[in-house]
Protein backbone atom coordinates (compact mmCIF):
# COMPACT_ATOMS: atom_id res chain seq x y z
CA UNK A 1 0.00 0.00 0.00
CA UNK A 2 0.94 3.35 -0.66
CA UNK A 3 2.46 5.72 1.98
CA UNK A 4 0.02 8.31 1.94
CA UNK A 5 0.67 11.56 1.57
CA UNK A 6 -0.87 13.93 3.99
CA UNK A 7 -1.90 16.82 1.38
CA UNK A 8 -2.92 20.44 3.19
CA UNK A 9 -2.07 24.32 2.70
CA UNK A 10 1.58 23.53 3.39
CA UNK A 11 3.66 24.45 0.63
CA UNK A 12 4.97 21.34 -1.57
CA UNK A 13 8.99 20.65 -0.84
CA UNK A 14 10.48 18.65 -4.33
CA UNK A 15 13.30 17.39 -3.21
CA UNK A 16 15.52 15.90 -6.67
CA UNK A 17 18.05 13.04 -6.42
CA UNK A 18 20.72 12.32 -8.73
CA UNK A 19 21.52 8.54 -8.81
CA UNK A 20 24.35 6.45 -10.13
CA UNK A 21 26.13 3.78 -9.06
CA UNK A 22 25.00 4.03 -5.92
CA UNK A 23 23.22 0.92 -4.58
CA UNK A 24 24.43 0.30 -1.18
CA UNK A 25 23.36 3.24 0.34
CA UNK A 26 20.38 4.44 -1.92
CA UNK A 27 18.22 2.76 0.18
CA UNK A 28 19.09 4.38 3.36
CA UNK A 29 18.79 8.38 1.59
CA UNK A 30 15.22 7.39 0.22
CA UNK A 31 14.37 6.29 4.11
CA UNK A 32 15.07 8.93 5.11
CA UNK A 33 13.09 11.45 2.75
CA UNK A 34 9.95 9.12 2.76
CA UNK A 35 9.78 9.88 7.15
CA UNK A 36 9.86 13.37 6.88
CA UNK A 37 8.05 14.71 9.40
CA UNK A 38 6.95 17.14 6.66
CA UNK A 39 5.27 15.57 4.67
CA UNK A 40 3.92 17.71 1.59
CA UNK A 41 6.67 16.77 -0.51
CA UNK A 42 7.56 14.97 -4.18
CA UNK A 43 11.05 13.07 -4.15
CA UNK A 44 11.95 13.07 -7.95
CA UNK A 45 14.54 10.03 -8.11
CA UNK A 46 17.04 10.54 -11.37
CA UNK A 47 18.59 7.53 -12.53
CA UNK A 48 21.39 8.47 -14.51
CA UNK A 49 21.70 5.27 -16.00
CA UNK A 50 23.31 3.85 -13.25
CA UNK A 51 25.28 0.45 -14.07
CA UNK A 52 23.98 -1.37 -10.94
CA UNK A 53 20.37 -1.66 -9.29
CA UNK A 54 20.09 1.82 -8.69
CA UNK A 55 17.17 1.87 -11.14
CA UNK A 56 14.98 -0.93 -9.71
CA UNK A 57 15.42 0.06 -6.21
CA UNK A 58 13.91 3.22 -7.70
CA UNK A 59 10.89 1.62 -9.63
CA UNK A 60 10.56 -0.51 -6.13
CA UNK A 61 9.98 2.81 -4.24
CA UNK A 62 7.82 4.39 -6.55
CA UNK A 63 5.48 1.52 -6.10
CA UNK A 64 5.53 1.79 -2.21
CA UNK A 65 4.98 5.59 -1.96
CA UNK A 66 2.92 7.97 -4.01
CA UNK A 67 5.06 11.17 -3.75
CA UNK A 68 7.64 9.44 -5.34
CA UNK A 69 8.95 9.96 -8.92
CA UNK A 70 11.22 8.27 -11.06
CA UNK A 71 13.07 9.29 -14.34
CA UNK A 72 15.51 6.88 -15.91
CA UNK A 73 17.90 8.25 -18.12
CA UNK A 74 21.16 7.20 -20.18
CA UNK A 75 24.19 8.35 -18.27
CA UNK A 76 25.02 12.08 -18.45
CA UNK A 77 26.28 13.02 -15.06
CA UNK A 78 24.88 14.46 -12.47
CA UNK A 79 24.09 17.70 -13.58
CA UNK A 80 22.25 16.37 -16.25
CA UNK A 81 20.35 14.18 -13.83
CA UNK A 82 19.38 17.13 -11.75
CA UNK A 83 18.29 19.32 -14.85
CA UNK A 84 15.55 16.52 -15.35
CA UNK A 85 14.04 17.16 -11.95
CA UNK A 86 14.64 20.99 -12.46
CA UNK A 87 12.52 20.43 -15.39
CA UNK A 88 9.85 18.21 -13.90
CA UNK A 89 9.38 19.44 -10.41
CA UNK A 90 5.95 20.29 -9.04
CA UNK A 91 6.90 22.10 -5.70
CA UNK A 92 7.23 25.12 -4.27
CA UNK A 93 10.38 25.17 -2.77
CA UNK A 94 13.11 22.75 -4.20
CA UNK A 95 16.03 21.14 -1.84
CA UNK A 96 18.67 18.30 -3.78
CA UNK A 97 19.92 15.11 -1.75
CA UNK A 98 23.08 13.24 -2.72
CA UNK A 99 22.19 9.42 -3.17
CA UNK A 100 24.59 8.26 -1.11
CA UNK A 101 23.78 10.69 1.83
CA UNK A 102 20.87 10.98 4.66
CA UNK A 103 18.75 13.62 6.49
CA UNK A 104 17.44 13.78 9.91
CA UNK A 105 13.86 13.64 10.07
CA UNK A 106 12.87 16.95 11.05
CA UNK A 107 14.97 18.60 8.80
CA UNK A 108 12.49 19.87 5.82
CA UNK A 109 10.06 20.49 8.50
CA UNK A 110 12.73 23.01 10.57
CA UNK A 111 13.76 24.70 7.41
CA UNK A 112 10.20 25.60 6.12
CA UNK A 113 9.23 27.17 8.97
CA UNK A 114 12.08 29.16 9.27
CA UNK A 115 11.61 30.33 5.51
CA UNK A 116 7.87 31.02 6.46
CA UNK A 117 8.65 32.46 9.14
CA UNK A 118 11.73 34.92 8.05
CA UNK A 119 10.58 35.51 4.60
CA UNK A 120 13.28 34.12 3.19
CA UNK A 121 14.31 33.39 -0.47
CA UNK A 122 16.68 30.25 0.48
CA UNK A 123 17.83 29.26 3.72
CA UNK A 124 20.65 27.48 4.27
CA UNK A 125 21.34 25.05 7.17
CA UNK A 126 25.08 23.47 6.98
CA UNK A 127 25.79 19.65 7.06
CA UNK A 128 28.20 16.85 9.14
CA UNK A 129 30.81 14.90 6.83
CA UNK A 130 30.23 11.22 7.92
CA UNK A 131 33.97 9.39 7.54
CA UNK A 132 34.74 5.98 8.03
CA UNK A 133 36.44 7.88 11.17
CA UNK A 134 32.54 9.16 12.65
CA UNK A 135 31.51 12.64 12.09
CA UNK A 136 33.26 15.45 11.34
CA UNK A 137 32.04 19.14 11.67
CA UNK A 138 33.85 21.53 8.67
CA UNK A 139 31.66 24.08 9.33
CA UNK A 140 31.76 26.99 11.56
CA UNK A 141 28.33 27.67 13.78
CA UNK A 142 27.07 31.03 14.05
CA UNK A 143 24.01 32.47 15.49
CA UNK A 144 20.91 32.12 13.04
CA UNK A 145 20.13 34.93 11.09
CA UNK A 146 18.89 36.69 8.14
CA UNK A 147 21.46 37.87 5.50
CA UNK A 148 21.46 40.02 3.10
CA UNK A 149 22.27 39.20 -0.25
CA UNK A 150 25.99 40.69 -0.47
CA UNK A 151 26.37 39.47 2.84
CA UNK A 152 25.57 35.60 2.34
CA UNK A 153 28.12 35.46 -0.69
CA UNK A 154 30.82 36.81 1.47
CA UNK A 155 30.37 34.22 4.08
CA UNK A 156 30.15 31.72 1.63
CA UNK A 157 32.41 32.39 -1.17
CA UNK A 158 34.81 33.81 1.43
CA UNK A 159 38.29 32.47 2.07
CA UNK A 160 37.87 32.33 5.84
CA UNK A 161 37.65 28.54 7.32
CA UNK A 162 36.25 27.16 8.39
CA UNK A 163 32.77 28.96 6.88
CA UNK A 164 29.65 29.06 8.32
CA UNK A 165 27.78 27.29 4.72
CA UNK A 166 29.33 25.84 1.52
CA UNK A 167 28.17 26.43 -1.81
CA UNK A 168 26.67 22.89 -2.12
CA UNK A 169 22.79 22.43 -2.69
CA UNK A 170 22.30 19.77 0.01
CA UNK A 171 21.92 21.36 2.92
CA UNK A 172 19.81 24.45 1.03
CA UNK A 173 15.63 25.15 0.58
CA UNK A 174 15.01 27.21 -2.65
CA UNK A 175 12.09 29.25 -3.59
CA UNK A 176 11.12 27.85 -6.82
CA UNK A 177 10.99 30.97 -8.57
CA UNK A 178 14.88 31.77 -8.44
CA UNK A 179 15.68 28.43 -10.10
CA UNK A 180 12.76 28.64 -12.95
CA UNK A 181 15.33 29.94 -15.45
CA UNK A 182 18.62 28.21 -13.90
CA UNK A 183 19.82 25.37 -14.90
CA UNK A 184 22.56 23.14 -14.42
CA UNK A 185 25.84 23.89 -17.15
CA UNK A 186 26.49 20.25 -18.22
CA UNK A 187 29.80 21.04 -19.59
CA UNK A 188 31.00 21.92 -15.98
CA UNK A 189 32.11 18.50 -14.32
CA UNK A 190 33.58 20.40 -10.94
CA UNK A 191 31.89 23.37 -9.33
CA UNK A 192 28.73 22.67 -11.33
CA UNK A 193 26.78 23.11 -7.86
CA UNK A 194 29.00 26.37 -7.05
CA UNK A 195 28.13 27.66 -10.67
CA UNK A 196 24.40 27.26 -10.01
CA UNK A 197 24.05 28.23 -6.68
CA UNK A 198 25.98 31.96 -7.97
CA UNK A 199 23.29 31.97 -10.68
CA UNK A 200 20.38 31.19 -8.28
CA UNK A 201 21.94 33.94 -5.54
CA UNK A 202 21.42 36.76 -8.30
CA UNK A 203 17.49 37.04 -7.12
CA UNK A 204 17.83 36.91 -3.52
CA UNK A 205 16.96 39.00 -1.44
CA UNK A 206 16.85 37.26 2.05
CA UNK A 207 19.14 34.47 3.04
CA UNK A 208 18.11 32.61 6.35
CA UNK A 209 21.24 30.84 8.43
CA UNK A 210 20.09 28.40 10.46
CA UNK A 211 22.60 25.94 11.63
CA UNK A 212 20.70 23.13 11.92
CA UNK A 213 23.21 20.37 11.04
CA UNK A 214 21.15 17.72 9.81
CA UNK A 215 22.15 16.62 6.73
CA UNK A 216 24.75 14.05 6.63
CA UNK A 217 27.42 13.89 4.01
CA UNK A 218 29.04 10.76 3.57
CA UNK A 219 32.41 10.92 2.03
CA UNK A 220 33.61 8.32 -0.23
CA UNK A 221 37.07 8.00 -1.56
CA UNK A 222 35.81 6.95 -5.21
CA UNK A 223 33.43 9.74 -5.27
CA UNK A 224 33.17 12.40 -7.82
CA UNK A 225 35.09 15.45 -5.33
CA UNK A 226 38.58 13.04 -5.09
CA UNK A 227 38.95 12.11 -8.55
CA UNK A 228 42.46 14.27 -8.28
CA UNK A 229 43.60 16.32 -11.45
CA UNK A 230 41.93 16.19 -14.93
CA UNK A 231 40.57 17.65 -17.57
CA UNK A 232 37.25 16.78 -15.95
CA UNK A 233 38.15 18.51 -12.21
CA UNK A 234 39.81 21.46 -14.31
CA UNK A 235 36.55 22.52 -15.61
CA UNK A 236 35.88 23.98 -11.81
CA UNK A 237 38.43 26.88 -13.27
CA UNK A 238 35.86 27.41 -16.06
CA UNK A 239 32.83 27.88 -13.89
CA UNK A 240 35.03 30.49 -11.29
CA UNK A 241 35.56 32.55 -14.86
CA UNK A 242 32.02 32.72 -15.36
CA UNK A 243 31.28 33.60 -11.83
CA UNK A 244 34.01 35.94 -12.06
CA UNK A 245 33.29 37.46 -14.94
CA UNK A 246 30.15 37.93 -13.62
CA UNK A 247 31.02 39.46 -10.26
CA UNK A 248 32.55 42.53 -12.21
CA UNK A 249 29.02 43.99 -12.22
CA UNK A 250 28.76 43.43 -8.92
CA UNK A 251 29.06 45.53 -5.59
CA UNK A 252 33.03 46.04 -4.20
CA UNK A 253 32.27 43.96 -1.40
CA UNK A 254 31.09 40.73 -3.81
CA UNK A 255 34.09 41.85 -6.60
CA UNK A 256 36.01 41.38 -4.11
CA UNK A 257 35.24 37.95 -2.97
CA UNK A 258 34.62 36.57 -5.69
CA UNK A 259 38.36 37.91 -7.00
CA UNK A 260 39.88 36.28 -3.59
CA UNK A 261 38.38 33.09 -4.48
CA UNK A 262 39.25 32.92 -7.98
CA UNK A 263 43.12 33.49 -7.08
CA UNK A 264 43.12 31.31 -4.32
CA UNK A 265 41.84 28.41 -6.51
CA UNK A 266 44.44 29.32 -8.97
CA UNK A 267 47.41 29.39 -6.84
CA UNK A 268 46.07 25.91 -5.71
CA UNK A 269 46.05 24.27 -9.42
CA UNK A 270 49.46 25.86 -9.80
CA UNK A 271 51.27 24.31 -7.13
CA UNK A 272 49.43 20.91 -8.12
CA UNK A 273 50.04 20.98 -11.98
CA UNK A 274 54.03 22.31 -11.19
CA UNK A 275 54.71 19.40 -8.56
CA UNK A 276 52.60 16.35 -10.35
CA UNK A 277 51.47 17.26 -13.93
CA UNK A 278 53.88 19.91 -15.38
CA UNK A 279 54.49 18.06 -18.43
CA UNK A 280 50.44 17.85 -19.05
CA UNK A 281 49.19 21.04 -18.25
CA UNK A 282 51.68 23.11 -19.52
CA UNK A 283 49.82 25.71 -21.07
CA UNK A 284 47.20 25.96 -18.14
CA UNK A 285 50.44 26.74 -16.11
CA UNK A 286 51.59 29.70 -18.27
CA UNK A 287 48.13 31.13 -18.15
CA UNK A 288 47.15 30.92 -14.89
CA UNK A 289 50.85 31.70 -13.82
CA UNK A 290 50.44 34.94 -16.05
CA UNK A 291 47.24 35.77 -14.67
CA UNK A 292 48.96 35.51 -10.84
CA UNK A 293 51.75 37.48 -11.57
CA UNK A 294 49.41 40.87 -12.42
CA UNK A 295 47.73 40.14 -9.29
CA UNK A 296 50.43 38.70 -6.68
CA UNK A 297 50.18 41.62 -4.80
CA UNK A 298 47.01 42.18 -3.36
CA UNK A 299 46.53 38.05 -3.51
CA UNK A 300 49.50 38.14 -0.54
CA UNK A 301 47.70 40.95 1.05
CA UNK A 302 44.36 39.02 1.36
CA UNK A 303 43.55 39.25 5.44
CA UNK A 304 41.97 35.60 5.23
CA UNK A 305 44.69 33.51 3.96
CA UNK A 306 47.69 32.00 6.40
CA UNK A 307 51.24 32.05 5.70
CA UNK A 308 51.49 29.07 3.88
CA UNK A 309 49.19 30.30 1.06
CA UNK A 310 50.78 33.47 0.76
CA UNK A 311 54.31 31.16 0.05
CA UNK A 312 52.66 29.21 -2.25
CA UNK A 313 51.38 32.48 -4.11
CA UNK A 314 54.89 33.39 -3.53
CA UNK A 315 56.05 30.23 -5.47
CA UNK A 316 52.87 29.87 -7.82
CA UNK A 317 54.67 33.40 -9.56
CA UNK A 318 58.32 31.95 -9.88
CA UNK A 319 59.29 31.62 -13.39
CA UNK A 320 58.41 27.76 -14.46
CA UNK A 321 61.96 26.48 -14.61
CA UNK A 322 62.35 28.02 -10.98
CA UNK A 323 59.57 25.89 -9.71
CA UNK A 324 60.89 22.69 -11.67
CA UNK A 325 64.07 23.34 -9.89
CA UNK A 326 61.94 23.38 -6.38
CA UNK A 327 60.54 20.42 -6.91
CA UNK A 328 63.48 18.43 -4.99
CA UNK A 329 62.08 19.26 -1.78
CA UNK A 330 58.94 17.25 -1.92
CA UNK A 331 60.97 13.46 -1.73
CA UNK A 332 63.18 15.61 1.80
CA UNK A 333 59.54 16.00 3.28
CA UNK A 334 58.96 12.02 2.68
CA UNK A 335 62.74 11.29 3.58
CA UNK A 336 62.45 13.14 7.00
CA UNK A 337 58.96 13.25 8.18
CA UNK A 338 59.02 10.45 10.38
CA UNK A 339 62.86 11.92 11.81
CA UNK A 340 61.43 15.13 12.95
CA UNK A 341 58.60 15.23 15.46
CA UNK A 342 57.18 18.46 16.81
CA UNK A 343 58.17 22.16 15.78
CA UNK A 344 60.84 20.78 13.27
CA UNK A 345 58.75 18.18 11.54
CA UNK A 346 55.98 21.05 10.93
CA UNK A 347 58.18 23.50 9.82
CA UNK A 348 59.66 20.91 6.93
CA UNK A 349 55.91 20.51 6.60
CA UNK A 350 54.94 23.77 5.56
CA UNK A 351 58.22 24.14 3.39
CA UNK A 352 57.15 20.84 1.46
CA UNK A 353 53.61 22.29 0.81
CA UNK A 354 55.11 25.79 0.09
CA UNK A 355 56.83 24.00 -3.04
CA UNK A 356 53.40 22.57 -3.93
CA UNK A 357 53.39 19.08 -2.28
CA UNK A 358 49.40 18.82 -2.29
CA UNK A 359 48.57 15.36 -0.39
CA UNK A 360 51.18 14.86 2.60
Amino acid sequence: MPIANQVDKNPRISIIVPIYGVEEYLNQCVVSLIRQSYRHIEILLIDDGSPDKCGEICDAWEKRDSRIRVFHTTNHGVSHARNIGLDNFQGDYVGFCDADDWIDSDMYEQMMELMLRNDADICGAGYVCETMAGKQLELRVEQAKIWTRDEAIEKIFGLTVPKPLSWGLWDKLIKKELVTKVRFNESIHMGEDMLFFWETMKSVHRFYYAPLLKYHYRTRANSAVHGGLNAKTLTLHLALEKILANAQHESDIVKKTITARYQFALVTVICDMICFYSDDYREYINKYQAYMRQHFVPYIFQKDITIRQRMEGFVACLPFRLCLALRVLVPLWHKFRLSFPGKALRRIKRLAVAVGKRVI
